[in-house]
């Protein structure tokens, strides 16, 4: 009985062994098939990550550039205004010059006419304007 039993045990001992390996390997299994499964999720989360960053620089490239055209469009609205406003003040202060100078001429001639009331050549002075003014056609119209 003693060699049987230690034939059983020995029997239970190689199963046991062979269990243990089975086992292993099992284990080993299928810790490489979690391994596998873990760097294709690393993988695709990877991948993901630098999709959603190129599509990121895409949309910020494309905000810069609608921001830059944004900005050259009021930048040269703002230089054809004020190119506009530099051109309205010049045309007005010819006109105030041209005024200014009329004035002028229209005083020197109130002044010249009234130095001329003051002595006798008044009268003749006035026939030979009134006389101009009719050969220009001005005063009422050319006389024939």
């Amino acid at each position: 009985m003693v060699t049987v039993t230690v034939a059983v045990l020995g029997l239970v001992a190689a199963v046991a062994g062979s269990t243990a390996v089975a086992v292993h390997h099992l284990d080993q299994t299928e810790i490489k098939r979690i391994q596998d499964k873990a760097a294709t999720e690393i993988q695709r989360i990877q991948d993901k990550a630098t999709a959603d960053v190129a599509r990121d620089q895409t949309e910020i490239k494309r905000i810069q550039d609608k921001a830059a055209t944004e900005i050259k469009r009021i930048h040269d609205k703002a230089a054809t205004e004020i190119a506009q406003a530099k051109a309205d003040v010049a045309r007005v202060e010819g006109e105030r010059r041209l005024s200014e100078e009329r004035l002028r001429a229209e005083v020197e001639r109130y002044k010249y006419d009234l130095r001329l009331t003051q002595t006798q050549d008044f009268k003749p002075y006035q026939a030979a304007i009134r006389e101009n003014q009719i050969k220009r056609g001005g005063a009422g119209g050319p006389q024939d």
